[in-house]
């Protein structure tokens, strides 16, 4: 996938999450009958906003500069970069469950100090960077990916040579 990460992948699902009632319903907060009269319409719609922008208030300001950090990087593609990061999604979704299972089990699975190490790795790369190392990882099979992953963070440091 034409993801720099698990972790941002998990934050536009987040993100796009929060936006999907909204868009569902097709209309506005206050629109609607009743509306006229200060009276919300739609509670639960009002209650899930709410959840969303309570655990934005319980992120830590590394997660809220990873979110925004993902959302400078939407902003900044072109249409057809969207439409491809699009398509990259709906390709997850549709994965048969086991399989996404097991994607997310292998991420999971992994010490926190090399998930850390991976997200301040491609958090310091440049757009130029970025492009190469998802051109890379797009070449590699999932396997193939880890191990990439690993001798990458060995050479540049941030993990121990073992």
């Amino acid at each position: 996938m034409i993801m720099k990460n698990l972790h941002t992948f998990i934050l536009i699902l987040l993100i796009s999450s929060s936006l999907g009632l909204a868009q569902k319903s097709g209309k506005g907060p206050g629109s609607g009958m009743g509306a006229q009269h200060g009276k919300p319409i739609n509670t639960d719609e009002q209650t899930y906003k709410m959840s969303n922008l309570s655990s934005f208030l319980s992120m830590s300001d590394a997660q809220l500069e990873r979110m925004e950090n993902a959302i400078r990087e939407i902003r900044e593609m072109s249409p057809e970069e969207r439409e491809a990061l699009r398509g990259k999604l709906d390709d997850y979704t549709n994965m048969p469950k086991r399989q996404r299972d097991s994607m997310n089990k292998a991420w999971g699975m992994l010490d926190q100090k090399i998930k850390d190490a991976w997200r301040e790795y491609v958090d310091s790369l440049e757009k130029e960077g970025l492009d190469e190392l998802r051109d890379k990882m797009d070449k590699l099979s999932q396997s193939d990916r880890l191990e990439y992953r690993m001798n990458l963070l060995k050479e540049k440091g941030l993990i121990n040579k073992e």
